[in-house]
């Protein structure tokens, strides 16, 4: 049985999860998506992150416009869109290109009314909700302009610490109106002690290569994490073997140890992978020149 998509699900301006009929391969990423506007509004979508799991994929993107009509591509890349027992992915029309309408904006006002509506009616699409939401928009909208008016005296003041929360659309407001400039933006208030651990430069560092100061960058959001691989999930091409990682954003290779399965014949053995030796390829190098 091929493999198909069955149902599409925008769960917020920044999140698309498209369900199958069978489990996905773990290789599948970015490349293996397009995001175009049909609208005209925008050209396109960059994705940023693709998490395949069981019959379902999410994928991160940059905020899309509300009601917005926009096409998902499922194409082949780097790696073919394929089902986890190697099932490509059926080549048409219909589950090649899937149409989404951008995620609803943020309105307090609409989502407090449409709470209001009993549950033993679904009013989703119908005339019901479109009035609902024509009727909020031009009442969160005079809401706004209210608070324009009240901090329109042309004085300005400093607003520090204020804490937001992300909305599930594109765009989010600040507690004050008029604002005119904004000066910090992060995950924790300001003066906050960010130290959350250290790095070390020594014969003490956990990472090998740091055991002696080199003239390399070294970077500061580094964290170390071990990958096992068997044989079977490796690319084979004429330069080595290509490992697909699980994580994004990898700038350097420690270590590489290569185990053999015990036989009836042989014992299990293990082959550390001379990196300063045979070298290794990657991306950028710009953190480790001198092996890769």
């Amino acid at each position: 049985m091929a493999l198909r998509p069955v149902s599409l699900q925008v769960t917020s301006s920044t999140t698309i999860e498209i369900s199958f009929n069978k489990d996905l391969s773990n290789l599948i990423a970015v490349d293996n998506f397009d995001i175009l506007s049909v609208s005209g509004i925008n050209d396109s979508i960059s994705i940023e992150e693709v998490f395949a799991s069981g019959t379902s994929v999410i994928l991160t993107t940059r905020p899309h416009n509300q009601e917005n009509l926009y096409t998902i591509t499922l194409k082949d890349g780097t790696n073919k869109f394929s089902a986890n027992d190697g099932d490509r992915l059926v080549n048409d029309d219909i589950s090649r290109v899937l149409y989404f309408v951008g995620f609803d904006s943020f309105n307090p006002v609409r989502d407090r009314m449409l709470l209001s509506v009993p549950k033993t009616y679904s009013i989703e699409g119908s005339l019901v909700k479109n009035l609902i939401s024509n009727n909020a928009e031009e009442l969160y909208t005079i809401q706004k302009n209210i608070g324009e008016v009240l901090s329109d005296n042309y004085i300005s003041i400093r607003s520090e610490n204020e804490q937001r929360i992300r909305s599930s659309g594109a765009k989010d407001r600040l507690a004050n109106e008029n604002a005119y400039m904004v000066e910090y933006v992060s995950r924790y208030r300001n003066g906050e002690n960010l130290i959350f651990g250290e790095i070390l430069a020594n014969s003490s560092s956990p990472v090998p290569s740091q055991r002696v100061i080199s003239d390399f960058p070294i970077s500061l959001q580094q964290t170390l994490k071990t990958e096992t691989f068997t044989f079977s999930n490796l690319e084979k091409n004429i330069s080595g073997y290509l490992l697909n990682l699980s994580s994004n954003n990898v700038i350097k290779l420690e270590s590489l140890v290569v185990t053999k399965a015990a036989t009836e014949e042989c014992e299990e053995a293990s082959y550390e992978y001379n990196i300063d030796r045979f070298k290794y390829s990657i991306l950028d190098n710009r953190y480790d020149p001198d092996r890769a």
